[in-house]
């Protein structure tokens, strides 16, 4: 049975993948029967380079693609293509109708507008003339309020020495 999915390539932490038809029993970085296309997770977007000629060849061979490989299959819409191909649609039919999904798929994306940043215009204040404010007497009040005075009940405890002792001397006979 063929499959189709990735083989690592590149650096410690830095992958990036050949999507390749291989034989399934082939190890995962074993050789491989025809490289389809390449794939890169590190970039932002990832990167997807498929040629459409050969996925199509496999395909139509009976290769099963990984869930992965599957999924980029799905992106840039060869599943698709694939899928009307199968259902006999004429030519002039598959391509308008891959004009239509690229232009849906356009769409459903978010749009990123960048706009350029115009530098701030200077800020012009007006000049200020300060006019002397007319001087205004307040007259104060020095005169203190009157304080009550509120005495509150103060409770005295009263401890005699005794029986602090006593206390003491009870519980160094008990650790005794």
């Amino acid at each position: 049975m063929v499959k189709l999915r990735l083989k690592r390539m590149g650096k410690k932490r830095q992958p990036v993948y050949k999507i390749v038809a291989v034989d399934a029993r082939a190890p995962r970085d074993g050789k491989y029967l025809e490289a389809v296309g390449q794939y890169d997770p590190m970039t932002n977007p990832h990167t997807v380079v498929i040629d459409e000629e050969k996925a199509l060849k496999w395909l139509g061979f009976g290769a099963q693609p990984t869930d992965t490989v599957k999924s980029l299959l799905r992106q840039t819409g060869i599943l698709y293509k694939r899928q009307m191909i199968k259902k006999n649609f004429a030519v002039e039919a598959i391509e308008t109708n891959m004009a239509k999904w690229r232009e849906g798929r356009k769409i459903a994306e978010p749009v990123k507008i960048k706009t350029p940043v115009a530098a701030p215009a200077p800020v012009v204040e007006a000049p200020v003339v300060a006019a002397p404010a007319p001087e205004v007497e307040v007259p104060v009040d020095v005169t203190p309020a009157p304080v009550e005075v509120v005495s509150a009940p103060v409770i005295e405890e009263i401890q005699s020495s005794e029986s602090t002792a006593e206390v003491k001397g009870a519980s160094s006979e008990e650790n005794a």
